[in-house]
């Protein structure tokens, strides 16, 4: 029964890797590659259709969250993979939050449950109606308390750790490509080298200079090209930043993420796993544990793929340490992250949410990040530290976006309807 309503709910789609523009598609029974993804899927999502009530209640609450987080553009396409966000090990506390909130919420803002449910889980609280209205109200307090707080500006000194891949553009037309492609179609004698110039995928000289423009310190941790030995130097190098530096401080780093290492890459064969993240940080509280008010705002950007799944492991490690950072990722449980080389900053994540502009001395706030999250191709989530009572243990406590009501209105904007 749980099955067949899922099929017919329409939940079928998401299970069979369906795109998320074709939901209401019939599903087919006699079609075998299709009802094996299915199959396949329902084991990820076996601890969440317990019954088929479970399945009707979730779909609208599935289908706003997809088209809410599902981006086309001119030149690419992000489809949301529901299929790797059920992985989530919060996920049955998202889901049993979903009923308690109201359909109209749910239309505009469809991460409150999200939120919310992660929220319960990290705290150990069963999810009822009055433990997810009280943690709704607690998100809200803490959007409020923590707006101001400076992610770069003036006064506030930043480091930026890249990955060091490269990438090609072709020097009459502008267009970009990416290493692997380059190196085939070179091979297949289909293009030139002569008619491209090398360039940085990330940490590029028009993202630093924006960096700079904001008017705070600038540390840049980057290794060489093509030199295995220099990146382990700067792995190291990275950790002892990390561990080191005064707060309060905002790190940032832009590169490729692995979903099953749980690793932040800095060239092609050296990573910083999230044990050793978690190993940085712990240094990093012993060494300034006597100003709590500085490290708990300490911000970390992850601007890569799978990006909040790294967090939650690097959260998992760091167990019953008194102390979590500020973390900003730019893409959510089991999604990937994309790039935009055409774009000054190399992402819209850089350039539509944080909005980095050539301004001088520009100050942006975790406010600026809440109110922009859904401009360009990201998923944003914002994790602030919080002391959980009960427990007497620090926690990371998930506050994103703002509600729309917060948000200022453009009297001249076209008016849209909610996903």
């Amino acid at each position: 029964e749980v099955v067949l309503s899922a099929m017919a709910s329409g939940i079928g789609s998401i299970l069979a890797k369906e795109n998320a523009y074709h939901l209401d598609t019939p599903f087919s029974k006699t079609d075998s590659k299709r009802q094996q993804e299915f199959l396949e899927g329902v084991k990820v999502m076996k601890n969440v259709f317990r019954d088929a009530s479970t399945c009707r209640r979730l779909n609208p609450f599935l289908r706003a969250l997809i088209e809410k987080n599902t981006r086309t553009h001119s030149t690419d396409s992000y489809s949301f993979d529901m299929l790797h966000f059920f992985q989530d090990p919060a996920i049955v506390n998202i889901c049993d939050a979903v009923p308690h909130i109201t359909e109209s919420v749910l239309s505009t803002d469809p991460k409150l449950p999200v939120m919310i449910g992660r929220n319960l889980h990290r705290k150990s609280i069963p999810v009822t109606r009055a433990s997810v209205e009280a943690e709704r109200e607690s998100i809200e307090e803490f959007r409020k308390t923590m707006k101001d707080t400076p992610l770069v500006g003036p006064n506030r000194a930043v480091t930026l750790i890249a990955n060091n891949e490269i990438c090609f553009r072709q020097k009459e037309t502008g267009t970009i490509m990416y290493l692997e492609e380059f190196r085939r179609l070179v091979d297949e004698k289909r293009i030139r080298t002569e008619d491209y110039e090398r360039m940085l995928r990330f940490g590029t000289q028009s993202f630093v200079e924006r960096l700079r423009a904001t008017g705070g310190p600038l540390a840049i941790i980057q290794p060489d090209t093509n030199n295995r030995k220099n990146a382990e130097e700067t792995k190291k190098k990275a950790l002892e930043e990390i561990a080191s530096v005064p707060p309060p401080h905002t790190f940032i780093f832009e590169g490729h993420g692995s979903e099953k290492t749980a690793a932040l890459w800095l060239s092609d064969d050296v990573s910083i796993s999230y044990l050793e993240f978690a190993k940085a940080l712990r240094k990093r509280y012993e060494k300034f544990k006597k100003q709590p008010q500085l490290l708990k705002t300490d911000i970390f950007v992850l601007r890569a793929c799978y990006s909040l799944t790294i967090t939650t492991s690097i959260d998992g490690a760091l167990q019953k340490t008194d102390y979590r950072p500020i973390f900003v990722t730019a893409s959510e449980y089991g999604q990937p992250s994309t790039s935009d080389p055409k774009l000054q900053t190399g992402s819209k994540f850089f350039e539509k949410v944080l909005g980095l502009t050539e301004e001088k001395r520009q100050t942006i706030t975790l406010e600026d990040i809440m109110r922009r999250q859904d401009e360009g191709d990201t998923n944003v989530s914002i994790f602030i530290p919080r002391k959980d009572k009960p427990k007497d243990e620090t926690i990371l406590e998930q506050i994103s976006q703002l509600p729309d009501s917060e948000k200022p209105k453009d009297e001249n904007a076209p008016q849209q309807k909610a996903a």
